[in-house]
């Protein structure tokens, strides 16, 4: 009788991951490759990948950096910044999007800073995105570009009023609330 409630009780959480497994397996590589810019701030501790959790340590790529992609796979995404070569790695259990769908988050052939989103931000704003701060008052799109997309195994999504990131593995979490798409509280940053 035990083994048969183990089997109940295990079955609906094996199928969850198998069906989220099945969802992110289902990648192809990203269309192109080719000439891009970043659309969020990068944080990388290189030569160490640069990973889709988006944790914030090291060294920042800033938004609308001119970036070569030069291969990918259904993991990885290579690209060439100011000569030195970058790896984005897809984290399937933190980021639930494809890896088309990850390469359209952060790279595409249009100037985000040349953007109606960019350039209709206040000028302290657009220096916060620069130098990737998130600050209240600042859009959904705003604190995208400033601090990149959250993990989706903490924020299901942007459509949400709360997100949640990570400053590493071992450091505490930061969090952003919204109201009427602005931001009005921050904690951790």
């Amino acid at each position: 009788m035990s083994k048969r409630l183990l089997i109940f009780a295990v079955c609906p959480f094996l199928f969850w991951s198998c069906a989220r497994i099945a969802r992110v397996m289902d990648d192809s590589p990203p269309v192109s490759l080719g000439e891009f810019y970043t659309q969020v701030n990068m944080w990388v501790e290189y030569p160490k990948p640069i990973l889709s959790s988006n944790y914030h340590m090291g060294e920042m790529i800033p938004l609308g950096s001119s970036v070569t992609l030069t291969a990918a796979n259904a993991r990885d995404i290579k690209f060439i910044y100011n000569g030195r070569q970058f790896t984005l790695r897809h984290e399937r259990r933190h980021t639930f999007a494809s890896i088309g769908e990850l390469q359209n988050r952060m790279f595409k052939t249009t100037n985000p800073l040349e953007s109606a989103a960019f350039t209709s931000l206040s000028a302290q704003q657009q220096a916060d995105v620069r130098a990737g701060n998130v600050t209240v008052g600042m859009t959904k799109e705003a604190v995208l570009m400033a601090y990149g997309y959250p993990p989706e195994n903490e924020t299901s999504s942007t459509a949400a009023n709360t997100w949640v990131y990570w400053r590493s593995k071992f450091q505490p979490r930061k969090s952003v609330t919204f109201a009427d798409g602005k931001v009005v509280s921050t904690i951790g940053f």
